[in-house]
C-alpha cells in the first residue's frame, strides 16, 4: 500500500479465530502482532525533513488500543517496526471464538513524497486456565 500526504493513513481489519472440534468449558485468550516495514520516497530529493509512520493494532472489542510504534522515515531506506497487542476480551471456547482488530497506520509530519508500505501479521491464542485442547487451531485473515 501507499501513503502520501493526500491520503496518509490507511487501515486493515484482520480476524483471529481459535476453535476445537471438541469445546472445553473453558477460557481463551489471544495475542496478535503486526510486522511494519516502510520505504519514504520524497518528492524532492533535497528534502532535510522527514515524516515519521505510525502504526498501532485497535481491539474492536472492547475498544482498546495497543502500544504505538512511531519510526522517523529516512529517504530511500527500509525501516521495519513491531506493534503488539492483547486481544483483551477472553472468550468462552465453544466451537469458535473470534476478534477483530484493526491495523492503523499513519503518515506523520507531512513531508513530500510516498511511503510504501507492505505489512505482515501474526496471532496466538491459549486457553486461559488449561491446557489446549488436541484439535486447537488458530487462523489469522482479512474479513
Amino acid at each position: 500500500m501507499t501513503l502520501t500526504t493526500e491520503a496518509p493513513s490507511a487501515t486493515r481489519s484482520l480476524v483471529v479465530r481459535a476453535t476445537t472440534s471438541k469445546p472445553p468449558d473453558m477460557f481463551a485468550s489471544a495475542e496478535l502482532k503486526a510486522r511494519v516495514s516502510a520505504t519514504w520516497t520524497p518528492a524532492d530529493p533535497s528534502l532535510t525533513a522527514s515524516p515519521s509512520l505510525r502504526a498501532v493494532l485497535f481491539d474492536r472489542e472492547p475498544q482498546f488500543y495497543g502500544e504505538p510504534a512511531i519510526l522517523p522515515l529516512v529517504a530511500g531506506q527500509p525501516v521495519t517496526m513491531e506493534v503488539p497487542l492483547i486481544l483483551a476480551r477472553d472468550c468462552k471456547l465453544g466451537a469458535s471464538c473470534e476478534w477483530t482488530a484493526d491495523l492503523l497506520l499513519e503518515l506523520r509530519d507531512g513531508a513530500d513524497g510516498k511511503v510504501e508500505v507492505t505489512w505482515t501479521a501474526s496471532a496466538e491464542a491459549f486457553m486461559t486456565d488449561s491446557d489446549l485442547p488436541k484439535d486447537f487451531t488458530v487462523t489469522l485473515s482479512e474479513p
